[in-house]
């Protein structure tokens, strides 16, 4: 047919695979039945309208010239790749419905990845019209694109998404217009934030300042920046004006615990510091958020100096020294004390003067450095007075005005005084005269009016007794103290040591400063309870043998008064000796937690020289009577006064209690006597007197008073038979077997006396020995007779001596020398028999003691004293090498 070609014949004509058109005939009648051109089929070969062919191939050269095929188009915007591109079709689509881009799609694709077509021109339009979040945020004065996207959707722009990211997310490049006005501002939010203000601090600045905000269109407000600059401006003035000259609570807190200075709201309300309220409200941020008082820093540094001043001598102070003159100038130097150059005479004088006094002074060593403290303060006095000057340029009126008035204390005004008799009597030696005394206006001999000598009533002394032996309730508080002391010590109330410090006030005359000085004494003792923990220790049950052997432990050590070196004794009673224990392991407990290196004593308050706090004291006392107060001093009293009446009811010595109770070398008691009803005055004597005596006199003594029980006979019996199976029935020795009988004959004798004695000369006896006033030749021991009838016997080796507890010391150690002296002896033929005998009558004579001892306190207390477990002595002795034997008689 005219005008009708076949496939072959159109393929001469033109190039058909540029139009994707291949030996195809399902493609060509794909395209005929679209109608992309004409055609019929004659004998089932196609033949192909040339006219309509042509038109067809126009179309798709306007295609290819006008159009960009979609995974071209997807790359160039997206940069995806070809085998994704088709996953993206929905996308595009979406995309060409939101905006001006033109997409054409063919009936039948030209090829497999030509069928859709994105108009060059549409596209070109949709860059020049649209751009990107990621691009559009930066032309703005929002500082990320998540910002600015928020901005647009609360502003409920359009936004165009082609995928969930800014880069492919679109805005019409016209709304950036609309922000324009903004970048020539702030908003108000990002105000808030470099301000660093909260919303209503934020418009209250506003307001303050009467800066106006506007807005930028129905959401946002913004500030003119250069509103928001001079906002800054000022907000930095006065920011670091405040932060140069004040100090927030928070700073002095971090100043208070770097110095270990007592709790801050105790410091608050004893100091007065300066403070600036009403902080101005555009700097309410950073350290001044939500404050409301600032403390100036001048003053608060002043005292945190002064305090570290204090620090640094009191460590001075806590070092032991007998130059205290050279302590008092260090004192100087750290404070930066000095004589100006116009007074070098008098620096001269002063120091001669300070340094003699500190030569002749005596009392302990806090005595002697409180006095450092007060002739530092005198020499400041003087340092001041003498800038221009010499003291003895000074007329005496001027000394008047300056020196002695009310504005001076008396106690420097008497050094002052002493200071300025002792410049005139350096010049009278050369025949000058300085001062007229009779015109100084201060008597050195003025005595202040003498205070009050307080004690506690009975009834408030045995109250108290029973409030602190109640140790199942002091044990739980103090534990739970050292609970909050483990995870904050500051907020701990020192339950554990005001309840030991109270303990040890009910039986000792001890001085406050004796009783916090108190030592650890590290031991396997309390090693063995395993004090791991808290719940150890509130799971802790102890029995009274072993709450008495923690407090033994404890009497073995030695202690001193501090005021004059004294021995001193510690006391407990049966009564408080569970508590006291308790107490004891609690402290040591606390010790090891928080500090275990670098505390030496038991009891620490933790304030400045370890005083009690008020907050402390009220938490222990909190139960007890309203309104008391336990004082130091006035329990000291009160035990002293209470010993003196119980002595003075028994016709004893006050003047010798008070030496043993406080260690005072001269004659001292309170002063104050107490009449004790009989009904307290057992329990009271009980509680303040160590009845620590053992021995056979003593034994004896209670026999011949209250009567020998059954058991105690068995005992008595029993200590014999120990001696006899230790000696055999019988030994070699005639000397041992003569001194036994001779032993047994002097206890006989001394029955047959103590029945000749009447009851109540017996009793008198009785108590005199356990007040510790029967006389004796050596520590630790007692006569039965008021006067010594064996006068070249050492009290030790006398038969009628009654020894304390305290002497197991010596004894222990003794018969252990002894063993040794008869095991190096027995195996020497050389060795005299005489010599022989003399050891086993020592070993015997401290074998019966220590017999008695374990009999009073125990096998472990005497093992303590012997550092060795008493079965080993025990074995020791069994297997020393007997002597033969002759025989001997009597009973032990």
């Amino acid at each position: 047919m005219i005008g009708y070609v076949t496939y072959h014949e159109l393929n001469q004509l033109y190039d058909l695979k540029k139009y994707g058109l291949f030996r195809n005939n399902d493609k060509l009648r794909k395209l005929l039945d679209v109608g992309e051109f004409d055609g019929i089929i004659q004998d089932n070969v196609i033949l192909i309208s040339i006219d309509s062919f042509e038109k067809y191939i126009n179309k798709i050269d306007i295609i290819y010239k006008d159009y960009i095929a979609i995974h071209d188009f997807l790359k160039d915007l997206a940069g995806i790749d070809y085998k994704s591109a088709r996953l993206y079709l929905k996308h595009t689509k979406q995309l060409v419905n939101n905006t001006c881009l033109e997409l054409i799609e063919l009936k039948v694709p030209i090829n497999v990845d030509k069928k859709y077509f994105i108009n060059k021109e549409s596209y070109n339009k949709f860059k020049k019209d649209y751009i990107s979040i990621s691009e559009a945020y930066k032309k703005t004065h929002y500082k990320s694109a998540p910002v600015f996207l928020k901005v647009l959707r609360q502003r409920k722009e359009e936004i165009i998404t082609f995928i969930q990211k800014h880069e492919f997310m679109y805005i019409e490049k016209e709304k950036l217009k609309l922000f324009d006005e903004i970048n020539n501002g702030i908003n108000v939010n990002d105000a808030m934030v470099q301000l660093e203000l909260k919303n209503d601090l934020f418009y209250k600045v506003l307001e303050e300042y009467n800066i106006k905000s506007w807005t930028g269109d129905a959401y946002f407000r913004f500030l003119l920046r250069e509103d928001f600059e001079t906002l800054i401006s000022k907000q930095r003035e006065i920011y670091e004006e405040l932060d140069r000259d004040y100090y927030t609570l928070q700073e002095i807190q971090d100043i208070n615990n770097r110095i270990g200075n007592i709790s801050l709201n105790t410091q608050l309300k004893s100091r007065r510091w300066k403070k600036h309220k009403g902080i101005p409200t555009i700097v309410r941020k950073g350290k001044f958020k939500g404050k409301q008082t600032l403390y100036l820093k001048s003053e608060v540094d002043s005292y945190y100096s002064s305090f570290e001043l204090d620090k640094e001598r009191i460590l001075l102070y806590d070092r032991t020294t007998s130059n205290y003159y050279g302590l008092y100038e260090q004192v100087l130097q750290i404070e930066n004390i000095h004589f100006s150059q116009n007074a070098k005479k008098t620096k001269e004088l002063w120091f001669q003067f300070v340094k003699i006094k500190l030569a002749k002074q005596y009392g302990s060593h806090v005595t002697r450095t409180s006095r450092i403290t007060q002739y530092k303060k005198v020499t400041c006095l003087l340092v001041n007075t003498t800038m221009e000057k010499e003291i003895f340029e000074f007329k005496e009126k001027e000394l008047n005005l300056i020196f002695f008035n009310n504005s001076v204390p008396k106690i420097h005004q008497r050094e002052i005084y002493s200071f300025l008799y002792n410049i005139n009597q350096s010049f009278e030696t050369y025949g000058k005269k300085i001062f007229d005394f009779k015109k100084l206006d201060c008597n050195p001999y003025e005595q202040g009016q003498p205070k009050e000598k307080e004690i506690y009533s009975i009834d408030e002394y045995l109250s108290l007794h029973n409030f602190v032996g109640d140790f199942e309730k002091h044990k739980r508080l103090a534990i739970e103290d050292v609970k909050i002391a483990l995870k904050n010590k500051s907020k701990s109330k020192k339950y554990d040591s005001m309840w030991l410090y109270v303990l040890f006030h009910m039986n000792n005359g001890w001085r406050k400063s004796d009783i916090i000085a108190f030592p650890r004494y590290l031991s396997n003792i309390f090693d063995k309870y395993n004090l791991n923990s808290i719940d150890s220790l509130i799971n802790l049950q102890l029995t009274y043998n072993e709450a008495n052997k923690i407090v033994n432990h404890y009497k073995l050590q030695w202690f001193k008064h501090n005021k004059n070196n004294e021995k001193a004794f510690f006391y407990c009673s049966s009564h408080l000796t569970l508590p006291m224990a308790y107490a004891l392991l609690i402290c040591e407990f606390r010790c090891r937690m928080l500090h275990p290196h670098d505390e030496g004593n038991l009891i620490h308050f933790y304030t400045k020289r370890n005083t009690i706090g008020m907050s402390t004291h009220d938490t222990f006392f909190n139960c007890f009577m309203d309104g008391f107060k336990f004082e130091s001093r006035k329990m000291n009293r009160t035990v002293l006064s209470l010993t003196s009446s119980v002595t003075n009811q028994d016709i004893g010595d006050p003047i010798e209690i008070a030496r043993h109770l406080r260690g005072h070398a001269s004659s001292e008691t309170s002063n104050i006597y107490i009449h004790i009803p009989q009904e307290h005055l057992d329990f009271i004597t009980r509680n303040l007197f160590d009845t620590g005596f053992f021995g056979y006199i003593y034994d004896q003594l209670g026999k011949s008073l209250l009567g020998e029980p059954p058991e105690v006979r068995l005992v008595r019996t029993d200590r014999s038979i120990k001696i006899r199976e230790l000696l055999g029935d019988i030994v070699k020795l005639e000397d041992t077997a003569i001194y036994l009988k001779q032993l047994s004959q002097e206890r006989e004798d001394l029955g047959k006396l103590l029945e000749d004695i009447p009851k109540e000369e017996l009793q008198r006896k009785m108590n005199l020995i356990q007040l510790g006033l029967s006389p004796g030749k050596e520590e630790n021991y007692q006569c039965f007779f008021s006067d010594c009838i064996a006068k070249t016997m050492g009290c030790e080796n006398c038969p009628f001596s009654i020894p304390h507890f305290y002497a197991l010391s010596s004894i222990c150690n003794r018969i252990l020398r002894t063993l040794s002296k008869y095991q190096v002896a027995i195996k020497n033929k050389n060795v005299p028999e005489g010599y022989i005998s003399k050891l086993i009558q020592l070993f015997l004579y401290d074998y019966d003691k220590i017999l008695g001892a374990i009999n009073t306190f125990g096998e472990d207390i005497v093992e303590m004293f012997m550092e060795m477990e008493y079965q080993e002595f025990d074995v020791m002795i069994n297997l020393l090498t007997e002597p033969q034997t002759v025989g001997i008689g009597g009973e032990l």
